[in-house]
């Protein structure tokens, strides 16, 4: 390798990373789960169970015990590595006759897509990599697809660097949780296969194991082309282009650490895909069951789906005074609420209005920003729908979304169905607050809206009060129950958000029969709340007239 040749290897490197942090901070994706780049860890459990790995994206992972251990396994074999800079590094490695790095994080772009790995040895000899190796802590004599598939992918980085891979041969340690009390033994293994190898005899065989007391050592020439088949077929999923089988994902549900709700998403996927296979492009999910932001003591009770189909005409509808076409199902105590689109409705907000209840903004943000929602059947849409810049914000269909949450909570009997109403309502009006003060906000998440939330209070654009009846209902979704003066906080919350319109602190002033009329008229009337309105509307003239 030219000695020169690190400058190259390095710019090239800190290019891609300029590049990475760039897509990161515009949060642009066209890969699943909104991954900007991918691990070359989970690509590697592809090979060992992909379905799992849909799961643990969609429900959030649980890091097991032999996982932790792993990794703190893992640490100990690097304590006593030196720390040199990156750039050092680089210069270092053709200058040495052999140097030995540990636990470098690279990055290479494979069909435009970033991907990262951290490979936990790699020795150089003059240069060039002849050995990679991986470590693995486990009960198991054999090794598995996914180890050595993550391995390749390391030495297909190093090839992509535009290092010199013709001789480099990569190892899979196996060794006992145990033996790291002698953690030295398992330290000292790479030099010692280093001295006993042949490298040219390696070169003619498929696989070599050595035996070290209780270690073992699997020994595997590089072969990139096997490692690019292997990576394009890993990405046709993070692309998209293919999905988990149904019978795989329903098979891992029953081991995975959120089996219920797993299990009760993909049987219904299921059902879905049964009755209506020729019709669906994608199902997805979205609204807090699927929300990975929230903590884990937020109360998930509601499923909310949506289908997308060629064709709406084809689905039954249950109710024949709307156009909207939806399915219940009822899942221990969980409820599961599926919509039906057209893609022709997202593409067109006429038609989007004929078929959905939803404000159509916000609809095409569950689909054009991966973050707020996962794909659970079919194909990505983002690339087949409008551009959300072109579409503005519909200010009042999101107040009458919110409107309609707060009527029902005034009308329900039951205290806590009224109060998750409202908490709905608050929702649905702090999300009006986040996109009148930010256009550019485009996120659907609660997370997200009580963040900006608090930004805004900062900044003095709204009161302390919207702020503190949101933080009371995020407590309430957590299982804190409201104080003790529920409708009050309700009323008054309410009465706020109609002076916020007649005193035309949002995007225009209303005058009191506006917001009357607005009450009156919206769904075909919400009476609860537009006699508060008219209540409000006298009390303010009455105090005009006495001042």
């Amino acid at each position: 390798m030219p000695k020169d040749n690190w400058k190259t290897i390095f710019k090239n490197q800190v290019k891609l990373r300029e590049e990475l942090i760039d897509r990161i901070k515009k949060g642009k994706s066209n890969l699943k789960f909104d991954r900007p780049y991918l691990i070359v860890s989970d690509i590697a459990s592809q090979f060992y169970s992909e379905a799992k790995l849909e799961l643990d994206n969609v429900f959030g992972k649980i890091e097991t015990e032999a996982q932790k251990e792993g990794a703190r396994l893992h640490k100990r074999m690097a304590e006593d590595a030196g720390i040199v800079k990156f750039k050092e590094l680089m210069k270092k490695i053709p200058q040495e006759e052999e140097i030995v790095i540990m636990e470098t994080s690279f990055l290479m772009k494979f069909n435009e897509d970033i991907i990262v790995g951290k490979p936990d040895i790699i020795i150089f000899k003059r240069g060039i990599p002849i050995f990679l190796f991986e470590y693995k802590f486990s009960k198991y004599s054999i090794t598995f697809r996914n180890q050595r598939v993550q391995a390749e992918i390391y030495c297909q980085i190093l090839k992509e660097l535009g290092y010199n891979t013709n001789l480099l041969c990569y190892g899979i340690i196996l060794a006992p949780r145990d033996m790291t009390k002698k953690s030295n033994n398992v330290k000292n293994i790479p030099r010692e296969v280093l001295q006993r190898i042949d490298l040219s005899s390696l070169i003619q065989e498929q696989e070599k194991k050595i035996q070290f007391d209780q270690i073992k050592v699997f020994l595997y020439k590089f072969d990139s082309e096997k490692a690019e088949i292997d990576l394009k077929w890993a990405l046709e999923y993070w692309k998209g282009e293919r999905e988990v089988k149904l019978s795989e994902l329903l098979h891992e549900c029953k081991r995975h650490e959120h089996k219920e709700k797993c299990r009760i998403t993909y049987s219904i996927v299921q059902d879905l895909a049964e009755k209506f296979s020729e019709n669906i492009i994608s199902i997805y999910g979205i609204g807090s069951f699927f929300d990975r932001k929230l903590p884990d003591d937020w109360i998930k009770n509601d499923i909310d789906i949506i289908c997308i189909v060629k064709n709406i005409e084809k689905i039954p509808k249950t109710q024949d005074w709307t156009e909207v076409r939806r399915l219940n199902y009822k899942r221990n105590r969980y409820m599961a609420n599926v919509f039906f689109n057209s893609l022709d409705g997202l593409k067109r907000k006429e038609v989007h209005e004929k078929e959905s209840w939803a404000n159509y903004k916000w609809a095409l943000l569950d689909f054009k920003i991966p973050q707020n929602s996962v794909i659970l059947y079919g194909k990505f849409l983002f690339d087949e729908l409008p551009e959300l810049d072109s579409i503005p914000y519909d200010y009042e269909d999101l107040l009458s979304h919110a409107c309609y949450h707060l009527n029902a909570c005034l009308k329900l009997k039951n205290v806590e169905e009224s109060m998750n109403r409202f908490t709905k309502g608050v929702f649905k009006f702090a999300f009006l607050l986040c996109v009148y003060f930010d256009k550019f906000f485009k996120y659907t998440s609660i997370f997200d809206i009580s963040s900006k939330i608090i930004e805004l209070v900062k900044d003095e654009k709204i009161n302390a009060f919207l702020y503190e009846t949101i933080l009371t209902c995020t407590k309430y979704r957590r299982g804190i129950q409201f104080p003790e003066d529920y409708s009050s906080l309700r009323k008054n919350f309410t009465v706020c958000c109609f002076y916020l319109l007649f005193e035309g602190k949002l995007w225009k002033k209303y005058e009191w029969e506006e917001i009357i009329q607005l009450c009156s008229t919206t769904y075909n009337g919400l009476n609860a709340l537009e006699n508060v309105a008219k209540r409000e509307r006298n009390r303010y003239y009455s105090r005009k007239s006495n001042e």
